[in-house]
């Protein structure tokens, strides 16, 4: 039965939006270990074509990893694992609309400076992250763009893979190329710290991660 939800055919789905990876994955992992899985309020996208004693399999897997009622960040993500899960469902907030609880923006302002002194940066800065496949235009156009806002605001424009699965590195190194204003593109040693100070302290952040707009809404940074 692992063996038949492992080489579900919605697999072939998640090179971008891993939504079976984000459940199927960590299950196998608690189970082959025998530990216990708790839930980190993910959401839930489709397709989700569980039926017949597939949907039977992953509703059993699930009681059996999971520790708690299964949580998930919002209705229609809970609504859609209802479809496939007998179990209880509660409904929690995106944990990272918490962060400041975890680091004050006076931690993160000082983290950037020493990040900033360290990589040569100066100035105020934005921050800009590109997923390849919500690009809808041309990577010429998105340089020129950058440019004449950085340029206008006397910016410095921080590059932000934030995540290297989906090709934003690879997405930003073409953009960086055609850049006619002061950047830095971040393509190693990525840290968790580092990342949430650039978010947080930027005069703007242009995303399309919804994490990322959570933290600069969070810390009170402007962003689009």
């Amino acid at each position: 039965q692992i063996c038949q939800l492992a080489e579900h055919p919605s697999w072939r789905f998640d090179t971008d939006i891993a939504a079976l990876s984000l459940w199927l994955g960590p299950i196998f992992q608690a189970l082959r270990l025998r530990v216990a899985l708790i839930w980190n309020i993910p959401g839930c996208l489709p397709p989700l074509d569980f039926t017949g004693t597939l949907k039977d399999s992953l509703n059993r897997l699930i009681r059996e990893s999971s520790t708690f009622p299964v949580r998930l960040r919002d209705q229609s993500s809970a609504q859609l694992f209802a479809q496939f899960y007998d179990g209880p469902i509660e409904v929690y907030p995106d944990t990272a609309f918490s962060i400041t609880d975890v680091y004050s923006k006076t931690q993160l302002e000082e983290r950037v400076e020493r990040f900033k002194s360290l990589q040569g940066i100066e100035g105020p800065h934005m921050v800009c992250h590109i997923k390849h496949s919500y690009v809808d235009t041309s990577y010429e156009h998105i340089a020129s763009v950058l440019s004449q806002i950085a340029l206008d605001r006397s910016l410095t424009l921080v590059l932000l893979p934030l995540g290297l699965c989906h090709g934003d590195l690879k997405a930003l190194l073409h953009v960086s190329s055609l850049l006619s204003c002061p950047f830095f593109l971040l393509q190693r040693d990525f840290c968790l710290e580092d990342t949430l100070s650039l978010l947080g302290t930027a005069s703007l952040t242009i995303t399309s991660s919804y994490h990322a707009a959570i933290i600069s809404a969070s810390y009170g940074s402007p962003l689009v």
